[in-house]
């Protein structure tokens, strides 16, 4: 993403686990490009940019789930099954 200049938010585990939890994050990011995402998501635009995702993107999974009824379904070759 850096190479190509896109601007993302992109958190890891931990650090969306936190995020969405409003926890403490537990993990130290090791590598830079981690650590620079990290300040990135935990600045004042980066949580907005991020919590626009449970508006924007949350609910189609739980439509999906709900009124379509999909318990699985395929992201990059991979079966992700749902909980109900």
């Amino acid at each position: 993403m850096e190479a190509q200049n896109l601007e993302a938010y992109v958190p890891d585990s931990n650090l969306a686990r936190s995020l969405n939890l409003g926890v403490r994050c537990r993990g130290k990011a090791c590598a830079a490009v981690h650590r620079r995402m990290r300040r990135k998501l935990q600045s004042e635009d980066g949580r907005l940019a991020y919590g626009r995702r449970k508006a924007v993107v949350e609910p189609v999974f739980g439509v999906l789930k709900q009124q379509r009824g999909l318990c699985q379904f395929r992201t990059r070759d991979r079966i992700v099954h749902t909980d109900s």
